[in-house]
């Protein structure tokens, strides 16, 4: 990029070219670049360059003379523009005084500070003292930059690109858009920009030819630049009929495997969503970031599905990222981050951020004359003006719209606009998202006939993401799918490359690109068109296409069990497609009971911690998420996948989701008198009502659940379910009957297992809960020693278990004892030397935690990890590490904000007022506590009731 702009009269060009020698010199070395109007390619336009180039600059050298000062495109249009950056973006502005004028009685000139020195110009010096002063300009011209060199040329390991959507070359009409993308990169205040469209107007490919001129000028100072795109990486799309609401499930585990590790991250799999979205924000502005995220639109909630949540993301992992980068600006150049994302949803979540480093940008339609141009581009000759414009006006600018027609009327009308009306007309009605593009793809349909290009758009419209050519070639293979590859058997690789390229030429298929050789892709709306044509008018082919996709993803794998989340891929892709092929029962049990969950292993969630994943790969069993299983399903397998889906959401902190499927797997195990699986059910809504903060609810449900579990008769339940009833008791502040509870769990376990005395795991860290309550406002003595003995024991049986979330949760009882313990040292023998006992108490409660919350971020269960970000926060105020303790605060209310955890947000808040308080922000500390009253007051939350602070 040119950082030194010269602006000189054409006479003086002797001169100009004196000051360039001098500053090649130090040019060479890189600390900067000059430009000036030689450097316009011939044929060019002129004025946009010189404007492009004025934009770029950060200091403008201009070369004084009565030439300079009587030319009329200087003095009206380079000098205004000069001065317009200069009091806007503070471009320096050297003056250097060529040849004797009266610049002196030019007022704006005589106010900046000149070159050379004193009243004698360039031309009124012997050669020497010349050299000597233009040495000084450009030494000059150096030190205004701060001898900063330019960036070294950015390698391959710094740019990440390929995962982005190919686009055609051609843009048209978007030099506006342009521009801003330039402001939002230039601007150390922007970090986040969104562009926002239906599909088909364009946002991909203005990003993509930002990104080509980035590229020419070095990525602009970028030192990694980074791009991903979720509609290529592939989301299932699914329809409710009956609420018209279109709805897509997609992933970000993968994302955030391949990202972290990109930017550097030692251990991309640790911790939960959240953690990965605040790590990867900090890594990423460790140094100049450019990011690409591009159709986000599968990662939202579109409008319909859920009241108020149109747009909002629906992965808190991401929603955390985004959220960092937004309010993590330093406004310091070096360290610049600007994400760049498209969707067709504005991203409510950032909506209430607009001003603080987010920007939107709803882009709009193609105009008439940009319209226009791009049909000339592609062959369209023949029309009047007007014949045009309406043809821009009926397709509404549609850019995908108008790329298909234009190439539709070139190839097939002679390039005569006047004939469109030869193509299929449009349903009436309601103007759809692509209703336009629609329209000439329903022309190619009938124009294409029984050909091989059409068999090949068949093809790709199985698929949700870009076609690799394995699948292709399955496809292919003997027997023809009647109706899908019929004219695709024995052809020849000549006739299959002439069939992609009358395909790419009408703009139906993408270029192919070097580095994914072999694979077709093509714009999601065309994707999407020649799937539902097949789907609607060939059901069988359909479903023979997908039964065959389904034994080639089954059985691509290397090994019968993948270890990793990329081994695991195809067996994700068998599901897609065994499920589209109505296989559900088969696929559910062969490929994700066996081979995914791996029964009560849950190797996919458990080991892997990939619940997003596994969420999606379960979206296939589903007619509608997440509330109508697919009807190939037994009964059984219906009330199964509601109730793993519903845990997974819970998981991935999108409670309120997660509420519907399993109200309706209770529902579903109660009819079949399946006690067992009703009883668990209602333990775990239970516990995610709890989470959301409807106290009354929770406790309902844990008393059903305790109902169910005697039904059953199995011992277990029977117990687990009466300590799920008693945190319920606990949260609602019956405390007395909260422990009865507990206790008659304690004594069903001693009979089933002697040689376990205390509660232990989930059930044992809630019972120390309440005794730790318990300590703390009654200070019984005995306590604090007694649930330290508890939970070592119990750890002692995590550990044997390997059981990560239990053995984290142990920990975090035995910190929190530990600190309870260390602060009844200080409260009730202040007098006593035991400043060292106290000290002792601390370092070991601070282990503990330290543990506590790794594990719980190993562990990837989202609701469970803010227990261990509080505890830990109390430990650092009582310790007076107060910025550390406003870290974890900040992170527990992102992680209750995000999954709408209201008791969490509720002890959020206590915990943030009690640290207020402790720094002397007292009005700070009342509106924290006042928050917490609040949501006391909503949820029925009356263990906090009492809480002196409220």
């Amino acid at each position: 990029m040119a950082n030194v702009f010269i602006s000189y009269s054409h006479k003086d060009e002797a001169w100009k070219d004196q000051l360039a020698t001098h500053l090649k010199t130090l040019e060479i070395e890189g600390f900067y670049q000059a430009w000036d109007d030689a450097k316009i390619a011939p044929g060019s336009h002129w004025r946009p360059e010189i404007e492009t180039a004025l934009n770029q600059a950060q200091v403008a050298v201009m070369l004084i003379s009565a030439d300079f000062l009587a030319s009329q495109f200087i003095t009206e249009v380079e000098v205004p523009l000069i001065l317009k950056r200069k009091q806007e973006k503070g471009l320096i502005v050297l003056p250097v005084i060529v040849r004797p004028c009266s610049w002196k009685k030019i007022q704006w000139l005589s106010e900046i500070q000149h070159l050379p020195r004193g009243d004698k110009a360039l031309s009124e010096m012997q050669p020497p003292e010349i050299d000597r002063a233009l040495s000084r300009v450009a030494q000059t011209v150096c030190d205004c930059l701060g001898n900063r060199k330019k960036p070294a040329v950015l390698s391959g390991d710094h740019i990440s690109l390929y995962k982005l959507p190919v686009t055609g070359d051609r843009l048209f009409g978007r030099e506006k858009e342009l521009k801003l993308l330039d402001d939002a990169w230039a601007d150390c205040q922007t970090d986040i920009l969104t562009l926002v469209a239906w599909g088909g107007v364009g946002k991909s490919a203005l990003v993509n030819q930002w990104l080509n001129l980035m590229k020419t000028d070095n990525y602009r100072g970028a030192q990694k630049v980074y791009g991903w795109s979720f509609y290529s990486q592939g989301a299932k799309s699914c329809r409710d009929v009956a609420r018209n609401v279109s709805t897509t499930t997609a992933s970000t585990d993968e994302f955030f495997q391949e990202t972290l590790q990109w930017f550097g991250d030692a251990n991309p799999q640790a911790g939960s969503a959240v953690d990965k979205g605040r790590r990867l924000a900090r890594l990423a502005r460790q140094q100049k970031t450019l990011l690409i995220l591009d159709g986000l639109e599968p990662l939202q909630y579109p409008p319909g599905e859920i009241h108020g949540f149109n747009g909002k993301l629906k992965d808190n992992g991401l929603a955390a990222f985004l959220k960092e980068l937004a309010c993590g600006n330093t406004g310091n150049a070096d360290n610049k981050v600007l994400c760049v994302i498209t969707s067709r949803e504005p991203a409510t979540d950032l909506l209430n951020r607009k001003g603080y480093g987010v920007k939107e940008i709803p882009l709009e339609h193609l105009s008439e004359e940009a319209g226009k141009e791009l049909l000339k581009s592609l062959g369209v000759t023949i029309g009047s003006q007007k014949d045009f414009h309406d043809a821009v006006t009926e397709y509404g600018g549609h850019a995908l719209a108008l790329t298909l027609l234009g190439q539709y009327i070139a190839n097939i009308l002679d390039g005569d606009i006047r004939r469109r009306d030869e193509i299929v007309k449009s349903s009436k009605g309601k103007i759809k998202e692509g209703h336009h593009a629609q329209k000439v793809m329903e022309a190619y349909m009938h124009w294409l006939g029984n050909s091989p290009e059409r068999d090949i758009l068949y093809i790709i419209g199985l698929f949700d993401r870009p076609v690799e050519a394995g699948a292709i070639d399955a496809l292919k293979k003997e027997p023809a799918i009647p109706g899908v590859t019929d004219k695709l058997q024995g052809i020849t690789g000549a006739d299959w490359q002439m069939a992609l390229s009358t395909l790419r030429k009408a703009n139906l298929l993408a270029r192919e690109v070097p580095h994914k050789k072999g694979t077709l892709d093509c714009h999601p709306l065309v994707r999407e068109y020649f799937g539902e044509k097949l789907q609607q008018e060939n059901p069988a082919g359909w479903k023979k296409a997908h039964e065959r996709l389904y034994h080639y993803f089954k059985d691509l794998p290397g090994k019968e069990l993948p270890d990793t989340l990329a081994e695991m891929e195809p067996l994700f892709a068998a599901v897609a497609h065994g499920c589209m092929a109505g296989l559900h029962h088969e696929v559910e049990i062969e490929v994700y009971w066996k081979r995914i969950k791996r029964g009560d292993e849950h190797y996919c969630t458990k080991k892997l911690g990939a619940f997003g994943s596994d969420l999606a790969c379960l979206s296939h069993f589903f007619a509608v998420p997440w509330g109508l299983p697919a009807a190939g399903l037994t009964e059984a397998d219906k009330s199964l996948v509601l109730s793993w889906a519903a845990f997974r959401l819970r998981a991935l902190g999108r409670l309120r989701e997660a509420v519907q499927p399993m109200r309706l797997c209770i529902e579903n195990f109660i009819k079949e008198k399946n006690w067992n699986e009703a009883a668990i059910n209602a333990s775990n809504l239970s516990e995610l009502l709890l989470t959301l903060g409807d106290v009354p609810g929770a406790v309902d449900a844990a008393r059903q659940s305790v109902t169910y579990a005697d039904q059953s008769g199995d011992a277990y339940h029977k117990e687990s379910k009466r300590t799920t009833l008693a945190d319920a008791l606990h949260q609602a502040g019956e405390l007395k009957e909260a422990e009865q509870w507990f206790r008659e769990a304690e004594e069903m376990q001693k009979k089933r297992q002697p040689e376990y005395p205390f509660l232990y795991s989930l059930q044992g860290y809630q019972f120390c809960d309440l005794l730790l309550e318990n300590h703390a406002r009654a200070r019984i003595p005995g306590q604090i020693k007694e649930v330290m003995e508890r939970a070592e024991k119990a750890i002692e049986i995590s550990k044997r278990n390997n059981w990560l979330l239990d053995i984290s949760l142990d920990n975090l009882t035995l910190g929190r004892a530990w600190m309870l313990w260390a602060l009844v040292v200080l409260e009730e023998t202040p007098d006593e030397p035991t400043q060292s006992d106290r000290l002792s108490r601390f370092s070991r409660a601070m282990n503990y935690l330290d543990q506590a919350v790794e594990g719980l971020r190993e562990s990837g269960n989202q609701d469970d990890l803010p227990r261990g970000l509080l505890a830990r926060a109390e430990y650092y105020r009582h310790n007076k590490e107060y910025a550390l303790a406003q870290d974890d605060l900040s992170e527990a209310r992102d992680i209750a904000q995000l999954g709408e955890m209201k008791l969490h947000l509720c002890d959020y808040h206590l915990e943030a007022g009690r640290l207020c308080r402790a720094q002397g922000k007292m009005e700070d500390a009342a509106e924290h506590f006042r928050a917490a009253k609040t949501i006391v007051e909503e949820t029925g939350y009356y263990r906090r009731k009492k809480e002196k602070e409220m």
